[in-house]
């Protein structure tokens, strides 16, 4: 176990994200996915808000999306983040249920609602916390952010 868990995100959105914070995205009722997160949902209150992210368990798991589903989007980067981190900022870890379980995990909160968190968490991990898989080697994201794509990382 490394301890780092991995996604696929688009290089040109986490370049325009100004917090520098990866948070997780606002989960409503009208998605189809999730059974786990409806049946938590009967348990929140309605100024509460569920939020979740998903990442791949392996870089193996990673790579074989990115291979497989992943083509057409070219600036598509394959980031990793510790697990802990994400356990340190309150997200609980489920496995992700839209897919087999063992191949990716569920990290989400419940949060208050508030106007800063409308559709994304107010908790996150800094992007500081993060490596991106840049010429083969791994590369702190803000670094990536600020000489691969050459935009402000910090």
């Amino acid at each position: 176990m490394t301890g780092f868990v991995y996604r696929l995100d688009g290089a040109s959105s986490l370049a325009t994200i100004s917090s520098k914070t990866l948070c997780a995205r606002r989960w409503t009722t009208d998605s189809p996915l999730h059974p786990f997160l409806r049946a938590k949902h009967g348990g929140v209150s309605h100024n509460e808000r569920i939020y979740r992210m998903c990442f791949w368990t392996s870089l193996e798991k990673a790579n074989a999306t990115r291979e497989s589903d992943y083509t057409l989007f070219l600036d598509t980067v394959l980031l990793r983040c510790p697990e802990i981190a994400l356990q340190g900022v309150g997200f609980q870890k489920t496995w992700d249920d839209a897919t087999r379980e063992g191949d990716a995990f569920m990290f989400w909160i419940v949060e208050q609602a508030s106007t800063s968190n409308g559709n994304f968490s107010d908790a996150g991990v800094p992007f500081s916390t993060c490596e991106v898989l840049f010429e083969r080697r791994w590369v702190a994201l803000p670094s990536y952010i600020s000489h691969a794509l050459g935009q402000p990382g910090q």
